[in-house]
């Protein structure tokens, strides 16, 4: 509700009021509307109305002045304001008083005021411009804290604090170069350079025009390389038995992790978040809410890794987390425990590439690589992968050559 008038109004009129403004005016007369009172005003134009609310809160009456019909009041539209507050006084609900009111509508305008304010105010340095597309990011990216990290840990220490007018292609070019020379892997590379374009993306749709203002864009027309990260390792048959050995002497809970991951392919955060509700072994499923690919999922569960799971989540809560740690909570150690593991078990032995290392991922690789050759068509391996397309499942194809000598020879 926008109130009028308010040079001329009182937050409560109590005692009689003198002076010769209101020699043009009449007393008060009463309204069609209970609790609504107005009085004429003579004007160079004709005559005003001034309404008054009355009511009473706490014990106490109150009597204010609302507005002028001159500008847009009415003794209806009065009535509406002194029943939205009467409704007040019985809910509990602020405003009680039409002081509030105004009160509150200030500080809402005063807000609106800000907030326009800010958006109006242009970044000026990198810095700035990356906290804007960080919080945009935070609500709006499930991926958002990896553009964190790669900020605060490659961007911002070259060019955080540097003015977005002073930033050229060859700082970026520079950054590149430095990365490459640490040993980062091209994919990474690119990610960071990546960044670093959606920043000023994010810049120009904000801003729009004015964004050129205070900024060159020195990722415009910066040819990004597309690098190539992905692993490549699977597991045998007989290191996956050595590495289960090994698991079972030293860390049983591993041990289970290991197998669920293998044989089921689920990912890591899917395993920490997944509770005994989760684990419906009537049916031999486990369900996974807003999974990578955004969508509810379920995973099936192959007969050999039932009595596992039937011990994990016996006697447990629906909420309880099935590999807990041990405070009973999520636990957040298992790619460094597995490290450990693969490491004793020489999986990493002499291996130089990173994409060779065998990490807790390299267990969903294997389960997507065994199904592939064991002859399974990829429409299948792509469902039980939860793949979101099948060009994501084409990159193990290379492992069924049997199929492809088939038809060959066909």
């Amino acid at each position: 509700m926008i109130f009028y008038g308010r040079a001329q109004h009182e937050s409560r009129l109590r005692s009689k009021t003198v002076g010769p403004l209101w020699g043009n005016m009449s007393k008060k007369i009463s309204t069609a509307y209970p609790g609504v009172r107005c009085r004429e005003h003579k004007t160079d134009k004709g005559k005003d109305q001034h309404f008054f609310i009355r009511y009473r809160y706490q014990g106490k009456l109150y009597e204010e002045a609302i507005g002028w019909k001159s500008k847009g009041w009415s003794a209806k539209k009065a009535s509406r304001v002194l029943a939205a507050l009467q409704e007040n006084h019985v809910t509990g609900r602020s405003p009680v008083t039409l002081a509030e009111w105004r009160k509150m509508e200030d500080e809402e305008r005063k807000r609106a005021e800000e907030e326009e304010a800010k958006k109006r105010e242009l970044p000026q340095t990198l810095g700035e411009l990356a906290e804007v597309y960080l919080d945009w990011a935070r609500s709006n990216k499930k991926s958002w804290s990896w553009d964190k990290q790669r900020w605060e840990n490659y961007l911002r220490p070259e060019l955080g604090k540097k003015a977005l007018n002073k930033i050229e292609t060859h700082h970026l070019e520079a950054i590149r170069v430095k990365l490459q020379d640490k040993g980062l892997a091209q994919a990474t590379i690119t990610q960071v350079l990546g960044l670093a374009r959606r920043i000023y993306n994010h810049g120009r749709y904000l801003y729009g025009s004015r964004f050129a203002e205070v900024a060159n864009d020195p990722t415009k027309g910066m040819k990004i390389p597309q690098g190539q990260n992905r692993r490549i390792r699977y597991l045998s048959s007989e290191e996956v038995r050595h590495l289960l050995v090994l698991a079972k002497k030293r860390d049983e809970m591993m041990h289970d992790i290991i197998l669920l991951a293998l044989y089921t392919g689920m990912r890591r955060g899917e395993i920490v978040d997944l509770t005994a509700g989760k684990v419906d072994l009537d049916n031999k499923v486990i369900y996974i809410p807003n999974p990578k690919s955004g969508v509810d999922e379920h995973v099936q569960l192959p007969d050999h890794i039932m009595p596992m799971l039937r011990l994990r989540i016996a006697g447990k809560d629906r909420s309880e987390p099935v590999f807990p740690s041990r405070e009973g909570g999520k636990i957040n150690s298992i790619s460094p425990r597995f490290g450990k593991l693969a490491d004793a078990a020489g999986l990493n032995d002499g291996i130089e590439d990173k994409r060779d290392k065998v990490v807790f991922h390299t267990l969903r690789h294997t389960f997507i690589s065994w199904l592939v050759i064991e002859g399974t068509d990829l429409r299948t391996v792509q469902s039980m992968a939860r793949h979101r397309s099948i060009e994501m499942t084409c990159r193990y194809s290379h492992l069924a050559p049997s199929s492809k000598n088939h038809a060959a020879n066909r």
